[in-house]
């Protein structure tokens, strides 16, 4: 599970928002009403493990939120309702917005912060080391991680300063799917509205450009929260009754999408309506119909965390003092430095640490100590005094050599024996 759309679909997931039922804004969270919570329990009656990604983008409420909502959901007091729950994430990356890292603590709230304290410091860290997003080059990846830990060498502030410019390069504004990102919202309505050439408070579309969508629509077929696409045809065609987010295949949408001979590649989506009361007192009701998307020829820094781009424009130029956080996500989008541009007005300078009694500093230093202990750490002992034997079945030896290669367990056995049935 992750906490935006975007996130959850790129693993297969859900977010915890829509699949715990959490409040969007940071009011306390109610109790489910008994259908409701027997309905989730009878739909995770095969749950075991929680996966929870983006782990630095979720709050110390929403934490303490989901451990209720299993405890509550499998009628079980045990922390998160007894379920396994593993987390991934970054620290360093982009924290919650409008709320505080789990780290934080409650420290008004004594009871809240002991709860959470429990729940949070009952995790044990296993470090990943291997980079996917930056695999095929090494330097660019090194560089990345300095930056985010703010000790970079001589030779990765050289590589930054490489990818430094005043204004966007001629090659760069010929490059495809280049992406425009910006630390503000303000900066990044500027930019599409001079993309798109007109004013955003204006009903406009542009064919071929890029959009955003602004809300979960349907996370199976991928129309997320965050996730970006080309405008290809606008299409005034009436579906003649609306079954929108269904798994049916012969509904209206994809019949008209058949008859037009749309290419298959396309994803077509509606207008969705809602309905929110005029005021707090007031029985009016408004129904609001829209197509939730904004124009996304540049998107902000938060909105770009967990992507990936080949191409990516990081503006600066107008920017006041980003983050140390935000800056790490926004260079690390990019899988090459050859695919990174910064536009700033002064030479790339590299971001300080953190100070010693920051509070994410504290919490790295105190992860050190959390380190998990496997169950198989024994197999590791290079001083023992007696011959170690190892008998592993496997399904494919070609396909799983690099896990054998790369087991600590296995390269300190004197004799590895592999079954294949």
């Amino acid at each position: 599970m992750c906490i935006s759309g975007k996130a959850a679909f790129n693993i297969d997931g859900q977010t915890i928002h829509s699949l715990f039922r959490l409040p969007i804004n940071r009011d306390d969270i109610q109790d489910l009403s008994a259908d409701v919570a027997n309905f989730i329990s009878v739909d995770l009656t095969e749950l075991r493990v929680i996966i929870l990604d983006e782990i630095s983008m979720i709050s110390l409420r929403q934490m303490l939120w989901i451990d209720k909502r299993l405890k509550d959901i499998f009628r079980n007091d045990k922390p998160f309702g007894g379920k396994h729950v593993l987390v991934l994430g970054d620290f360093l990356q982009l924290p919650p917005v409008h709320d505080f890292a789990i780290y934080s603590g409650f420290p008004n709230d004594p009871i809240r912060h002991i709860k959470l304290t429990e729940l949070w410091h009952s995790f044990e860290v296993h470090r990943l080391t291997e980079i996917m997003r930056q695999k095929d080059d090494a330097k660019f990846a090194v560089a990345l991680n300095n930056m985010a830990r703010g000790v970079m060498t001589k030779e990765d502030i050289e590589l930054f300063q490489k990818r430094t410019f005043k204004a966007l390069p001629p090659e760069a504004a010929r490059e495809k799917n280049l992406i425009r990102l910006y630390p503000t919202n303000k900066l990044v309505n500027q930019c599409n509205a001079e993309t798109l050439r007109g004013l955003l408070k204006e009903p406009q579309l542009q064919l071929e450009a890029r959009y955003m969508l602004t809300s979960n629509i349907d996370t199976l077929d991928g129309l997320v929260n965050g996730a970006t696409g080309y405008l290809m045809n606008v299409d005034l065609e009436v579906p003649k009754n609306n079954v929108a987010n269904t798994n049916d295949e012969q509904k209206p949408m994809r019949e008209i999408m058949e008859r037009r001979n749309y290419p298959d590649d396309w994803t077509p989506f509606e207008p969705i309506s809602s309905k929110f009361p005029r005021g707090k007192n007031n029985q009016m009701a408004i129904e609001r119909t829209q197509f939730l998307m904004v124009v996304a020829e540049a998107i902000t820094i938060h909105k770009s965390q967990g992507a990936t781009y080949q191409n990516v424009v990081l503006d600066l130029s107008k920017a006041k003092n980003p983050l140390r956080s935000s800056l790490y996500v926004a260079r690390s989008r990019a899988t090459s430095a050859s695919g990174l541009f910064i536009i700033k007005n002064t030479d790339f300078c590299g971001p300080a640490p953190p100070k010693e009694n920051e509070q994410i500093s504290l919490e790295l230093k105190r992860l050190e100590s959390a380190k998990l202990k496997t169950s198989f750490s024994h197999l590791q002992n290079t001083e023992r005094q007696s011959m170690q034997v190892i008998s592993h079945n496997v399904q494919s030896l070609r396909a799983h050599i690099d896990q054998i290669t790369n087991d600590a367990a296995y390269l300190h056995s004197d004799i590895i024996l592999l079954n294949e049935t």
